[in-house]
């Protein structure tokens, strides 16, 4: 089973894809005109230059993942699944420490140096494979 597969332009369903983008596209501009600072480069607030940092590596991301095999996935899907209620029971069980701080009454990131990251966003990703 190979792990990537050569992904052809006419194979690709560009309308959703498209779609995805232009969507993004739009949220990505509404943070910019909502957080816009004079002083920073290109105008650009800290909340700005984060959530465009994280679409490009989405992007790259997403663009990755479509050269995956289908039969790849189909492996990798209980074991990601397994991975992913450990890794909310660990959310539970280390609530309020620091690596998984109470924020606004809730403990559902999991802080990493200067990284938040919220594991249930995975976790619905896994759950459709």
């Amino acid at each position: 089973m190979a792990l990537l597969q050569h992904l052809r332009p006419r194979e690709v369903h560009w309308a959703p894809l498209l779609l995805a983008l232009l969507l993004t596209a739009f949220g990505v501009l509404f943070v910019i005109s909502a957080t816009y600072d004079a002083n920073g480069r290109y105008g650009l607030g800290r909340e700005a230059q984060l959530q465009f940092t994280w679409w490009l590596i989405a992007a790259v991301g997403c663009f990755t993942m479509a050269h995956v095999s289908i039969a790849t996935w189909k492996t990798l899907a209980y074991p990601a699944y397994g991975a992913a209620v450990v890794v909310q029971v660990l959310m539970i069980a280390l609530a309020g420490t620091t690596l998984v701080p109470v924020i606004n009454g809730q403990a559902n990131w999991l802080v990493i140096g200067p990284i938040r990251i919220q594991p249930s966003e995975f976790i619905k990703l896994i759950v459709v494979l």
